[in-house]
């Protein structure tokens, strides 16, 4: 078969939009760990923000959520949880 032949059809699209999926939602939960890490220094504390954010119904890890916002959320939850 050439090269390129599928690759419009149904099965191929699916599966290409799940890989994708795949690896937005892998690369959002680096990125929001990484942010963690840096950001907060003290497990415990890391562990506070979390819990402060899920009350909130906040992920950090939701692939949605831009960069931006994925920082001010945390930085919200540290004020909140008064961590220096």
């Amino acid at each position: 078969m050439p090269r390129g032949e599928r690759s419009g059809d149904v099965d191929v699209l699916a599966k290409r939009a799940a890989t994708y999926t795949r690896k937005r939602m892998a690369a959002a939960q680096i990125a929001a760990e990484r942010l963690i890490r840096r950001c907060i220094a003290d497990c415990a504390d890391a562990q506070a923000c979390a819990a402060w954010l899920a009350a909130r119904n906040v992920a950090l890890n939701d692939p949605t959520l831009q960069p931006r916002d994925r920082r001010r959320w945390l930085m919200r939850a540290k004020r909140a949880m008064l961590i220096p």
